[in-house]
């Protein structure tokens, strides 16, 4: 499995990129959020964690960052109802999950981050995509396939 110096994008990825990803073994970790409401709930930040995450487990995975009015085009594909107002974490992997992916939509992310730690929440779903990790004793314990 490659290993990527820097593994979190400000900017979409290329389908092509994002298969590329995949077949390497990383799973793909999208963060789409908008600046532009003011009424939405932002538990912790997000943003900041998803990143100190990355770098913890820079080997599996890849977060792309993705604020909507910049790419309003890509944010679209994630859309409820064809706009996002609520922050999304969408983690897409080539195992488990019925669709391949899993996605915290809104108010389901302030629900589960009442404890305020989105890592405990996300890195289990990363798991659950990877074939190079396990989630156990609520800890992220690296396996080989």
């Amino acid at each position: 499995m490659p290993h990527l110096e820097d593994n979190v994008f400000h900017e979409p990825l290329s389908y092509l990129e994002e298969q590329g990803f995949e077949e390497d073994g990383y799973v793909v970790v999208k963060y789409i959020y908008s600046t532009d409401c003011s009424f939405c709930y932002y538990p912790v930040d997000i943003e900041s964690q998803l990143t100190s995450l990355a770098g913890l487990l820079d080997d599996l995975f890849v977060l792309v960052i993705i604020e909507t009015s910049e790419y309003p085009q890509e944010a679209a594909k994630y859309a409820v109802g064809g706009t996002i107002f609520k922050p999304t974490v969408r983690v897409e992997g080539i195992s488990g999950g019925t669709h391949g992916y899993d996605m915290l939509y809104g108010g389901a992310i302030s629900n589960k981050l009442m404890d305020g730690d989105i890592q405990a929440d996300v890195a289990p779903l990363i798991c659950n995509h990877s074939d190079y990790c396990d989630f156990k004793d609520n800890k992220v314990v690296k396996t080989a396939p």
